[in-house]
């Protein structure tokens, strides 16, 4: 059986629509839904779920889109998640509890978009430099002017102008 019609079979709540690509089947899916979604893609023996490779948000502009990506390492097939939440003050469920690494994925996505998720065991920037405001990966963000310190303070001799 294609894994459509496996998906089709389960009728798991908060599933809104299934699409399916050449490569890739995507499922969106209700945010306030999304333990439920995961934990039956990853429990049910016919799908088995266990493995989180990707987790991102794209800004859509008037919202965010957040995409999760899981394979199947028993039945070798992957599909694509997608949801949308509020682009300002938007948050969604951690699904650290039902993918340990997660975590370091979520902590990316709050820090480059400032998508909170609850629940989150600890929530921090991990990649942009302390005390920088905003969110970089908005489409909305201007880079602020600022002067790394403890740089180099000068042109290395070989660049200098003889």
């Amino acid at each position: 059986m294609a894994l459509k019609e496996i998906i089709e079979k389960k009728e798991i709540e908060g599933v809104v629509e299934i699409e399916e690509t050449p490569h890739l089947l995507i499922l969106w899916f209700e945010p306030d839904k999304i333990m439920d979604v995961i934990g039956i893609l990853r429990d049910d023996s016919e799908l088995s779920f266990d493995w989180l490779s990707f987790l991102t948000a794209i800004d859509m502009k008037s919202h965010l889109d957040v995409i999760y990506l899981l394979y199947s390492t028993k039945h070798k097939h992957r599909i694509c998640l997608k949801t949308s939440v509020k682009r300002r003050h938007g948050s969604i469920k951690s699904i650290h509890e039902l993918f340990a690494g997660a975590a370091w994925h979520e902590n990316e996505v709050y820090d480059m978009f400032g998508l909170r998720f609850e629940g989150h065991p600890y929530p921090r920037r991990i990649l942009t430099a302390p005390g920088m405001e905003g969110y970089p990966l908005l489409k909305d963000f201007h880079s602020p002017d600022f002067i790394v310190s403890g740089g180099v303070s000068r042109k290395p001799e070989k660049f200098r102008e003889k």
